[in-house]
């Protein structure tokens, strides 16, 4: 008695007698030798037959017998764990059929069953029961015979996306394949065993549906005529040539729809007739371009439901591209997206773009949005730390997507935010989806201020993030243009010493008396750890200080003044009875020289004696002495100091001591060309490769999820190392790189 059963996966069989094993005793690959069984004996027709590794280690190849010879075996299991296991009917077989699996075939990872029948009828091979070809596992049609009643075995589920249906049929005469109405797992077609030249087809009216893969290899010729569409879950590798061709027109559209995540490689040809219609990505459903694809017929369209990220590929030709309501177009070309020409990735003839479209930039230069971008977005998102500059004004309605690099906006080509989410890695300040120090906008921003709604702006000027926060208590919607500038205000009066030459946040219009205003504290400008006051340009020629004062990390929300236009950042200096005292910075800059870093200032010492104490930082946030330097005595003075081994990205501040008391200078980020971390790919999907150069011994790296999960974590002594992300979830992540001298953070998108 016996009976089988699906479990885990496999083909289990219960049965009141023991499987058969191969053990290869008998030394021979052959199938009908008693010795290479265990136990010993050839199987016979009622047998469950196990083909695995647990007495034979390594590849093995098992060959049926020739003749007109037919086995016949009641399941079939083949279950590598320790090499590539290979099961074949051999074209010396002419017995129709030449194997017989009564009760059903599971092949695992690492098997191969190969049909080379040579058989004049039928299809070399039968199976009654299911033939599941799982993950990894391959069943290859190397022979001239029918393939139909095989194809109508398959068995498809989750476990079988990847479990690959192979032609590889003899000979220079066309074969026709069993495609209509039918599902594969993957699906390959091959020229080896036809001398590098073969022609495939399949006609009919069903729809053709592969769970996995089409992989056209080269020598290829596969034309489908169906009336139908097919549908691919996985990708299209294309070295040969694949041409959709329905016989007859129709009114239904003909489609190749992607339906999951899927690539379009390789270096073959794509061909459509006039019968054809689509390519669609289908919602939820991504495909990426690692070729052209060209639409030849002006009747034909690309439609995007889902989402595209075209690279630095083109679609092009006399056809139609249109993106639909939420679907995601990603942009790697250095123009963006254009209304028409030549250039850009999107090339056709026609050209339709959403309004509630999600558009992200990732090239790996400089790049402009096009002028093929709506004015209305529901999404923009930048993802290249080379920039990104607005060559239109642009609304984004719902999101804006600050992976890495800056987005650069204009007077004349204003990003605007209508009440806009932002998602964002956590920054310096401890706040996620808020902009960060490798994101943000520079230029004018403007921003919808809905009643009571907290608002972010993410502006920031060259190397500086300067965010602020906004709530507008009004009962009525209101708008705000704003920017962060590194220059000297208009209007200054030197009636307060200490003001920044370089920074400052400019308003188009004066905040209400109802608006709430948090004025970011930044750690290149500030520190964590002093008390600042922020000032505020009134409509007058002066200025008057903003009541407040705010220490630690993060945001102080302060009440605005109803005749704010401008605001500024008074340097972190000792207040005795409301008076500034009348010392401080005039300016603090670094160069990088030959020999090391220079740090250069100017202060109004006033004729005190007093000193300065040098710091750094590895991360903007813990700081460190480095050096000290004693005052001039002159009334308006001027001092240099070389760090003489500098780390790869450095933060530096020169503080003044005073009777004890400090007066800070603002912090200056350094960079050092050719020493600092990196990260790439950027994008990263299965390797992601850290140089870190800089390092003086062991350093420490974490990956680490938005959410704040630490995804991998270990320590390497080399300049460069590398770590696998491929089993990451898609998105954004940050690389923390901790050595004695600090911690540098840095992000990057697992694609």
């Amino acid at each position: 008695m016996w009976r089988w059963i699906w479990a885990m996966g496999c083909l289990i069989s219960l049965s009141l007698q023991a499987q058969k094993k191969w053990d290869g005793g008998a030394g021979t690959m052959h199938w009908n030798d008693d010795a290479n069984w265990y136990p010993d004996g050839v199987p016979p027709s009622s047998e469950d037959v196990v083909l695995d590794h647990s007495f034979v280690v390594g590849d093995y190849n098992v060959l049926l017998p020739s003749g007109n010879l037919s086995t016949t075996v009641h399941t079939l299991t083949i279950l590598p764990s320790a090499g590539l296991i290979t099961l074949e009917i051999p074209r010396g077989n002419t017995a129709n059929p030449g194997f017989s699996v009564t009760a059903g075939i599971s092949l695992h990872r690492n098997a191969v069953l190969i049909n080379a029948s040579g058989a004049s009828a039928g299809s070399g091979l039968s199976v009654t029961g299911p033939l599941r070809i799982l993950q990894g596992g391959r069943y290859i049609h190397r022979t001239t015979r029918s393939n139909a009643s095989i194809i109508d075995r398959l068995e498809v589920d989750a476990a079988t996306e990847k479990g690959i249906f192979e032609f590889d049929v003899p000979g220079t005469a066309g074969y026709t394949v069993s495609l209509t109405g039918n599902i594969f797992g993957s699906l390959h077609f091959r020229a080896a065993a036809a001398g590098g030249a073969k022609s495939y087809s399949g006609s009919g009216s069903g729809t053709l549906t592969i769970r996995g893969d089409l992989r056209v290899d080269t020598g290829v010729q596969l034309t489908s005529t169906l009336t139908a569409d097919i549908v691919l879950g996985g990708g299209l590798m294309l070295e040969g040539r694949l041409n959709l061709s329905p016989s007859t027109a129709g009114s239904v559209a003909r489609s190749l729809r992607f339906a999951g995540r899927s690539a379009l490689q390789g270096a073959g040809l794509l061909t459509m007739n006039g019968n054809f219609r689509t390519v669609e990505v289908a919602k939820g459903a991504s495909l990426t371009l690692e070729r052209d694809l060209s639409l030849g017929q002006a009747s034909q369209a690309l439609v995007l439901r889902g989402e595209l990220d075209a690279a630095n590929r083109s679609v092009h030709g006399p056809g139609i591209f249109t993106l639909h309501d939420s679907a995601t177009l990603r942009i790697g070309d250095p123009e963006g997206i254009l209304r028409a020409g030549n250039s850009g990735n999107i090339r056709t003839a026609v050209r339709q773009y959403s309004a509630r479209g999600i558009y992200i930039y990732q090239g790996s230069v400089r790049q402009q949005t096009g002028d093929g971008l709506p004015d209305t977005v529901s999404a923009l998102g930048i993802q290249n730390e080379q920039g990104l500059d607005l060559t239109r004004g642009l609304w984004v309605r719902d999101s804006l997507l600050l992976g890495l690099g800056r987005i650069h906006s204009y007077p004349t080509a204003t990003l605007a935010l209508a009440n806009s989410l932002i998602r964002s890695p956590r920054n310096a300040y401890g706040g996620a989806d808020e902009g960060h120090e490798g994101s943000y906008v520079t230029g004018p921003l403007k921003l919808l201020l809905l009643p009571d709604i907290q608002m972010v702006a993410p502006v920031g000027a060259d190397t500086v993030f300067a965010p602020l926060r906004f709530r507008n208590r009004e009962q009525v919607m209101d708008t705000l243009t704003l920017s962060y500038l590194q220059e000297p205000p208009p209007g200054r009066t030197p009636d307060i010493p200490g003001l920044s030459d370089r920074e400052h946040w400019k308003l188009d219009r004066p905040l209400t008396s109802l608006a709430e205003l948090g004025i970011s504290l930044r750690p290149w400008s500030l520190g964590p750890d002093s008390l600042f006051r922020p000032a505020m340009a009134v409509q007058t020629s002066g200025w008057s200080l903003l009541n407040g004062l705010g220490n630690g990390a993060g945001y102080r929300w302060f009440q605005g003044d109803s005749l704010v236009r401008d605001i500024r950042a008074i340097a972190p200096v000792q207040v005795r009875e409301n008076i500034l005292l009348p010392l401080g910075f005039l300016d603090v800059s670094v160069r990088d020289l030959q020999e090391g870093i220079q740090i250069s200032w100017e202060a109004e010492e006033m004729g005190k004696t007093l000193y300065y104490r040098i710091l750094r930082s590895g991360n903007g946030l813990r700081f460190t002495e480095i050096g000290r330097l004693h005052s001039s005595g002159r009334s308006r003075a001027s001092h240099r100091w070389l760090d003489s081994a500098p780390l790869p990205l450095g933060y530096y501040r020169v503080i003044m001591i005073y009777e004890g008391r400090e007066i800070l200078g603002r912090i200056i980020r350094k960079e050092l060309f050719g020493r600092s971390a990196r990260v790439f790919p950027n994008p990263a999907s299965d390797q992601l490769n850290i140089f870190f150069p800089g390092a003086r011994s062991g350093y420490e790296v974490q990956i680490v999820s938005l959410s704040g999960n630490v995804c991998k974590k270990f320590v390497c002594h080399t300049a460069m190392s590398q770590v696998r992300v491929g089993d990451l979830n898609r998105g954004i992540y940050l690389v923390r790189i901790t050595d004695k001298n600090g911690l540098v953070t840095l992000p990057f998108f697992k694609d």
